[in-house]
């Protein structure tokens, strides 16, 4: 920390586009919800914590977890379409308690004199009238079927414009020859857990060629294999350099000899064993050799007794 700054320099020196929080991602979902959920919706609940893609959303009563549950593939659809950085996989909806309650009821009442006098003023009816057409805009039951119903009016209308379904999430894909079966994030998934598992194969048998690698993991290619390689690579430079220090005090940890070994026979392609030392050293240098326990070559003595053929 250098000190205190004006807050007006941190303003000016923010720029956009570092890698998201998830707080970050959970005020983006707050900030969109009205606009996906819809003000009366929006009104009686409120999106609460995200935690690897779960979002718990609270409600003002069972009944509105209830109803809201049969809407979460709707909310879902609008989640990934608003604020795709959010990554929000699944819905929790949770009767809300406490201060957040009282803060729900409060949004409702002050929204309740408002809903009344814009549905009169609109249509010219009765106190009566009014306070029956609130009362139905304040039902969750209500409210979940006019939103069903412009749901399904909305997916025949992009069934009729050739969209088409995510056959991982079923989220709706416009007509684009280029997309594929899966939508852009879910072939993005595909991509992360098909490296996953070559990087714990690689990790596991680092010695093994592209060939037998990509055999053993499902889907796989030989540009995933060079990729996963050089960016394990990568990794476990930084690691052996920052174990740099520990190897001159003498302090190697297991987890350093590890990445080492690992590091070498990725390299090599080689298995431990294979691996000699003046390898071993012309990769990672002596101290690393030493380190490691591999043995220097023995140098036949000075002066050893000549052969019978010699003598």
């Amino acid at each position: 920390m250098s000190g205190l700054r004006a807050l007006r320099g941190l303003v000016a020196a923010w720029k956009p586009g570092g890698p998201a929080s998830s707080s970050d991602a959970a005020g983006a979902v707050a900030a969109a919800w009205p606009d996906i959920v819809g003000a009366a919706v929006a009104a009686r609940t409120r999106p609460a914590r995200l935690r690897d893609g779960l979002l718990t959303v609270w409600t003002a009563g069972s009944a509105w977890s209830h109803q809201l549950s049969f809407l979460e593939p709707a909310i879902l659809e609008g989640l990934r379409a608003k604020v795709p950085e959010a990554g929000v996989k699944r819905l929790r909806f949770a009767v809300a308690s406490g201060r957040t309650r009282r803060l729900l009821d409060g949004a409702a009442a002050r929204t309740s004199p408002a809903i009344r006098t814009a549905a009169g003023n609109a249509r010219g009816v009765d106190d009566t009238a009014r306070a029956r057409e609130f009362d139905d805009a304040a039902d969750p039951a209500a409210i979940v079927r006019r939103l069903r119903a412009r749901q399904a009016d909305l997916d025949a209308r992009r069934a009729r414009d050739g969209w088409t379904r995510c056959g991982e999430c079923a989220n709706w894909m416009p007509p684009d020859a280029s997309q594929g079966a899966s939508c852009v994030r879910c072939a993005e998934e595909a991509r992360i857990r098909s490296d996953g598992a070559l990087e714990r194969a690689l990790c596991d048998a680092p010695w093994l060629s592209a060939r037998d690698i990509c055999a053993a993991v499902e889907g796989a290619g030989r540009p995933a294999f060079e990729r996963v390689r050089r960016r394990l690579l990568s990794r476990l430079e930084i690691q052996l350099d920052n174990a740099a220090r520990r190897l001159k005090r003498g302090a190697l940890e297991a987890a350093d000899r590890v990445a080492a070994w690992t590091y070498l026979m990725l390299l090599a392609r080689k298995q431990r064993r294979d691996l000699p030392r003046p390898v071993i050293a012309d990769i990672l240098g002596e101290a690393w050799a030493d380190a490691l326990g591999v043995r220097r070559a023995i140098a036949p003595a000075r002066g050893a007794r000549r052969t019978a053929g010699e003598r």
